[in-house]
């Protein structure tokens, strides 16, 4: 995100030239790019990575729902649905562990599946939109614009959920940090922890001995 308002900044790439009202219009689309990234990360979280990556390929079954459920109603060929049910079969077959049976974990699941659904929602309210910006040559919205416009909105709408949930226990947060280094200077100044503190002694070097005379050589 910084980088692209480094490039818009300098004029090395156009910057989009969005009105108010195209902000406004990509603004939900942010916000499920957004619910998109966070389901996949509180997924990780929650249970084996593995697990979690397993249930993040059905988003293609999520899409083809949001698809037949949201209008415009769009449609795919017999085919493409009959390859669905090879992703669930393949997705299932993952979960089975040879002599531990089927390994699941129902808050991974339910974080994976609510990214899953906000990526299908993403992708469908934001097609439409962004080809209609796209078209609008004098609005530089290209490939890469579209992009950069995307992450800083779903940016944007993470640093609200953050601060909302989380900005009461800053404080005791940073607290709880200063105390763990003050702490951990006390104990070894050369710690990580110790923000500030003596830098690591280094070993003195010996010194080189001295070369023997040619008299004691002889003797």
């Amino acid at each position: 995100m910084l980088w692209c308002i480094v490039l818009w900044g300098t004029g090395l790439r156009k910057a989009p030239r969005l009105t108010s009202g195209d902000w406004m219009s990509l603004a939900p689309i942010g916000l499920f790019a957004a619910a998109a990234h966070g389901g996949s990360v509180l997924a990780l979280g929650a249970g084996a990575v593995s697990f979690a990556q397993i249930v993040k390929a059905c988003e293609p079954v999520f899409a083809a729902v949001v698809a037949l459920a949201v209008p415009p109603i769009e449609t795919k060929p017999a085919l493409a649905y009959m390859m669905l049910l090879v992703i669930v079969g393949g997705v299932g077959l993952a979960c089975v562990k040879e002599g531990k049976g089927v390994e699941f974990n129902v808050f991974a699941f339910g974080w994976a599946s609510f990214a899953n659904l906000a990526a299908a929602l993403k992708g469908k309210l934001g097609k439409d939109k962004t080809h209609q910006l796209k078209a609008q040559k004098d609005k530089n919205m290209d490939s890469a614009n579209v992009y950069a416009v995307m992450n800083i909105l779903s940016a944007l709408w993470t640093l609200l959920v953050v601060l909302g949930t989380e900005a009461s226990d800053l404080k005791a947060t940073w607290d709880h940090s200063v105390a763990d280094g003050a702490a951990a200077c006390k104990k070894d100044a050369a710690s990580p922890k110790c923000y500030g503190g003596a830098p690591p002694q280094r070993p003195t070097p010996r010194p080189a001995p001295h070369p023997r005379r040619r008299s004691d050589t002889a003797s």
